[in-house]
């Protein structure tokens, strides 16, 4: 995930510089900032859409478990 969260960081630089909005990428950025924040640095991209699906609510898929969860929650 660091590598992914540097390249978005790039993306939002660059878009910046010639007034391009990005909403999209602002979306990906923050699922980056808070998949690394929940312990999940050294996953892969995949982490992300089960950070999306917690932060709505939903349960874990069937056979996983909650390890993207904010650590003291339930």
């Amino acid at each position: 995930l660091p590598l992914g969260l540097k390249d978005v960081r790039l993306l939002l630089e660059a878009a910046e510089t010639v007034s391009v909005p990005m909403p999209v990428a602002s979306v990906i950025h923050d699922r980056f900032v808070t998949a690394m924040a929940r312990g999940n640095a050294q996953k892969d991209w995949s982490v992300i859409g089960r950070v999306a699906a917690e932060d709505a609510g939903l349960p874990p898929a069937k056979g996983e478990s909650s390890q993207t969860m904010t650590p003291g929650a339930s």
